[in-house]
């Protein structure tokens, strides 16, 4: 995998640095494969390796470990390995570029490293906000407000607090 990435790095200059920013270079290098117009077995080598390179990135910035996946995962995923979070939960990355390449930008690579459960050092998740200044004759307040809605299943229920809202 590293020859792959030091070719696709020096070749066109892309920021291949396994930092969780390069993941949207990888879904832009998928786009521009899919733009081509080759058929998904024309490009199967690159894709599997843009795949493998999007798990190590998951190794070395969310504490994921590379697995063998058993019998009913490679069923389920169509590949055989992929990689574990420190929470147990097991991801394919490999399967999600070649669905990105199939689908298209509805598939995200980065996105899915974003939305990730139990990456290692992040404790809870918080909704991502903006701040934005509003100033009004004689006041200077602060508003935030998310910058994308939360999906109901990444609200965590363990707090019995209610839960934040950002207005």
């Amino acid at each position: 995998m590293a020859a792959f990435v030091r070719r696709v790095t020096v070749r066109n200059r892309l920021p291949l640095d396994y930092s969780v920013a390069s993941l949207r270079v990888v879904d832009r290098i998928v786009d521009g494969l899919r733009t081509a117009g080759p058929e998904r077995a024309n490009v199967a080598q690159e894709l599997f390796w843009l795949g493998a390179y999007v798990g190590e990135v998951f190794v070395r910035r969310a504490g994921a470990v590379w697995v063998d996946f058993d019998a009913g995962q490679r069923e389920f995923f169509r590949q055989a390995v992929g990689v574990r979070m420190p929470d147990g939960r097991v991801w394919n990355p490999i399967g999600k570029v070649a669905k990105r390449f199939d689908v298209g930008v509805e598939e995200s690579v980065q996105r899915m490293y974003l939305l990730l459960h139990g990456r290692a050092g992040t404790g809870r998740r918080e909704p991502e906000a903006v701040l934005t200044v509003v100033r009004k004759p004689e006041t200077l307040r602060h508003v935030a407000r998310p910058t994308a809605p939360v999906p109901q299943e990444e609200c965590h229920h363990d707090d019995p607090s209610p839960p934040h809202r950002f207005r």
